[in-house]
């Protein structure tokens, strides 16, 4: 489990960040057209679209080298 900071938020686990990161911008976009058929309609649906994404990910055990 992610440990917590001094202000309350949690720090996030190093595999989910490099799972993140992986991802290009394009391929963000793949990934959502692929899911929803269509573009996102601002930066902020691709933004938590793309933090759902790589969490499932991270919990199937993607990050696993």
């Amino acid at each position: 489990m992610a440990k917590r900071r001094r202000d309350g938020s949690y720090r996030e686990p190093a595999a989910l960040r490099r799972i993140r990161e992986s991802l290009t911008e394009e391929k963000q976009l793949q990934e959502f057209r692929k899911v929803f058929g269509c573009d996102p309609s601002s930066e902020d649906q691709l933004e938590v679209f793309i933090e759902h994404l790589t969490l499932e990910m991270y919990n199937a055990g993607c990050d696993q080298r």
